[in-house]
């Protein structure tokens, strides 16, 4: 079987579709030795291919845009490689017609409508492919099985052409740290507090931030928690100045941490030095940050909506999104009870282990052979 895969999400900053398609990738290549993968990678080879490039051809897609390379270098090149299937991230190439898998992560500016995630370009961009994507892919991979659902309800797509396929977790880079000085190092790194509430995710609607802040607020009347404090780690977005504002607004500005993009070999300290991780998401396809914090052995609650009960399993405390004074009520509930918070990391730690990312790729490869027979 010859393959072209999609590696130009993997540029720039490591989240996201980034992260899939780095761990999809390295871990599909290494277990289907029998087949043949091109890479298709935006302006250079990517370090994260580098322990793979003696098993792959990789070729460079000129474009600086993501869509240019999408809609024009992949299809080209999958042409001349003659590939018995392409791989590809949300959309199908337009002028492609050959066999292909299309994983995709989300339809919320269709199940959301009132929640800015994207940019106006890129949820029109969607907006105009989804359809296409839809009904020219040979099979959908759904990250959830919440995402394959709206696909069906939304775009009617039959239920047997998509596959759930779930992301994984690496337990050797995402663990529990106990090497005081790292944690030192991180701890004076971004000023954090000695407990403190984390979040982790890009600073967009769907991230739930101003209710989030909004119960941080109130649960800091109580004389309990007078020292805690609240984390957020994750990029700014196009819409995130009214997140930041709210804090000064609220005047707890002080007692609130932005600490922006947290490199790889931070995350692990920083959920460990974390009293509780706290993932309200209105809407997510998934939603891996629950699965690193559980591997750190870090307490969670995350919201009852979506894909989020889907990954959290009965190891998080499930609030409503939408409920300020319950998401409160659940951050007490943990921070004041050390059995509670134990009982909750030992299932989050076994939960973790149920997704890896070898297991993603397993099931992807079955997917692929799939496809071909169709």
């Amino acid at each position: 079987m010859r393959v072209g895969l999609d590696g130009t999400s993997v540029w720039g900053s490591p989240v996201g579709q980034y992260t899939y398609m780095a761990n999809l990738i390295r871990n599909i290549v290494l277990l289907g030795s029998n087949h043949d993968f091109t890479i298709y990678c935006r302006k250079v080879v990517p370090d994260e291919f580098r322990c793979i490039s003696d098993r792959v051809t990789f070729k460079i897609c000129k474009f600086n845009n993501r869509k240019m390379c999408e809609q024009i270098s992949i299809p080209c090149f999958a042409y001349r490689d003659h590939v018995d299937l392409i791989h590809t991230c949300w959309i199908h190439p337009l002028i492609y017609m050959g066999k292909s898998v299309v994983t995709i992560h989300g339809l919320e500016w269709r199940t959301h409508p009132d929640v800015p995630i994207h940019s106006r370009i890129n949820t029109l961009y969607y907006k105009t492919t989804i359809e296409n994507t839809a009904r020219k892919a040979t099979r959908l991979i759904a990250i959830s099985k919440f995402i394959k659902q709206a696909f069906i309800d939304e775009l009617n797509v039959p239920e047997e052409k998509i596959d759930v396929v779930y992301h994984g977790v690496n337990l050797n880079i995402y663990n529990r740290i106990t090497d005081e000085e790292q944690l030192k190092k991180v701890k004076n790194k971004y000023n954090l507090p000695d407990r403190f509430i984390l979040f982790v995710g890009a600073m967009v609607a769907n991230k739930n931030l101003v209710r989030l802040i909004k119960a941080f607020q109130a649960i800091r009347n109580e004389p309990d928690n007078k020292d805690v404090g609240l984390v957020i780690a994750g990029i700014q977005a196009w819409n995130s100045k009214p997140i930041i504002e709210l804090a000064k607004k609220l005047k707890i500005e002080r007692h609130v941490t932005f600490a922006g993009f947290v490199p790889i070999e931070d995350m692990s300290s920083l959920y460990t030095l974390s009293t509780l991780y706290a993932f309200p998401s209105i809407v997510e396809g998934f939603g891996l940050p629950i699965l690193e914090a559980f591997a750190c052995e870090t307490a969670v609650i995350t919201s009852n909506v979506t894909a989020m009960p889907e990954v959290a399993g009965d190891a998080a405390i499930l609030i409503d999104p939408y409920n300020v004074d319950e998401i409160a009520d659940a951050m007490v509930k943990v921070l004041s009870d050390e059995s509670l918070q134990k009982a909750m990391i030992k299932k989050g730690l076994e939960r973790a282990k149920n997704f890896t990312w070898k297991n993603t790729a397993e099931k992807t490869l079955e997917v692929y052979k799939k496809a071909i027979a169709s």
